[in-house]
């Protein structure tokens, strides 16, 4: 089961493909090899823009911040 999707089994495919089938059905091997890449990129990019959304929905109130002058 873990053949049809696993990076790891996706790399084994491709080599044995290679060297024992001429390279046959190596791009369906290549292709779910990148889309791990993208899928993790996905997943860590959602969070960051969650995040950076709320950062610009809620500045930092600045005018808290007063600095004493002195006297």
């Amino acid at each position: 089961m873990l053949n049809h999707f696993w990076i790891g089994a996706a790399a084994l495919d491709a080599n044995r493909n290679t060297l024992y089938f001429g390279g046959a059905g190596v791009g369906t091997d290549v292709l779910k090899m990148l889309a791990w890449p993208a899928a993790w990129a996905a997943v860590v990019a959602v969070p960051i823009y969650l995040r950076n959304k709320r950062k610009r929905q809620h500045p930092a109130d600045t005018s808290a911040a007063v600095t004493p002058q002195a006297a």
